[in-house]
């Protein structure tokens, strides 16, 4: 449900569960690339989280919020969070009893949910969502992320693009 043109991973990744770096250069390099219209990043790995005695594996995912690639099927509370903020995947809710307004633990951070998202659910581990700036502060991060959105300008020609990952 993604509305991008190609995703840019980094070299010898080939899926969303494969490591992979794309560096802050390579960012600004892309932005002025003619045809393309917006870049947005994603950040994240798998973490455990855990609110009073229950816990599970989730695949933390930061995101812009004025871009791409955050929750697209908000079933409660808001798809925006702010640093300090979460939206986790219905099937965690459900699981763990958590709701808009709850508090969980994710690494050394104390995160409050402010959205319950559907259709997030990995299989293995449920996915949520922060902003890029709370990605950065959970992961210790700065310089790089794992992977770029491209969205190609109007009548830009991305049949070159369209659906591709492209290792850089």
């Amino acid at each position: 449900d993604t509305p991008a043109d190609a995703w840019v991973v980094g070299k010898g990744a080939d899926s969303f569960f494969t490591p992979s770096l794309v560096f802050n250069t390579t960012l600004v390099n892309l932005q002025q690339t003619p045809g393309v219209r917006k870049v947005s990043t994603l950040l994240g790995r798998p973490m455990k989280i855990c609110s009073g005695d229950q816990g599970g594996d989730s695949y933390i995912i930061g995101y812009n919020l004025t871009g791409i690639g955050g929750p697209v099927h908000i079933k409660e509370g808001r798809g925006d969070p702010a640093v300090g903020e979460i939206v986790i995947d219905d099937v965690l809710a459900r699981t763990s009893g958590l709701g808009v307004g709850d508090t969980l633990q994710a690494g050394l951070r104390t995160l409050k949910i402010v959205g319950i998202a559907n259709r997030c659910n990995l299989g293995l581990a449920q996915r949520a969502g922060v902003n890029i700036e709370e990605a950065r502060i959970l992961l210790g991060t700065v310089g790089f992320v794992n992977f770029a959105l491209i969205q190609a300008s109007p009548g830009a020609s991305n049949s070159t693009c369209s659906g591709q990952s492209i290792a850089i």
